[in-house]
């Protein structure tokens, strides 16, 4: 990513150095954590059908807010603290 944003002169795979480094910088910002067991009713409609859809929907939402060529703009957010329930 960094190679096609020509933030990087090469394509070369970035080193364990790098990855050190740049988890120092962060390292208030960057967090690990434990993967949870799948609630069984998320489970029970995880369907190929509905990932698809979902795939298609989240490629049309880029494609219309124009984030095709800037992935920089696309953020990551759990669900934490977010209620599923209306």
């Amino acid at each position: 990513m960094a190679f096609e944003l020509v933030r990087r002169p090469t394509d070369k795979p970035l080193s364990n150095s790098w990855l050190y480094s740049f988890l120092n910088r962060w390292k208030e910002n960057v967090t690990s954590l434990k993967p949870a067991a799948l609630d069984s009713n998320k489970a029970k409609y995880v369907t190929p059908e509905s990932v698809d859809q979902y795939f298609k929907n989240l490629n049309e939402a880029v494609g219309n807010l124009g984030l095709n060529e800037k992935p920089e703009f696309i953020y990551n957010l759990d669900e934490t603290g977010n209620s599923p329930e209306h």
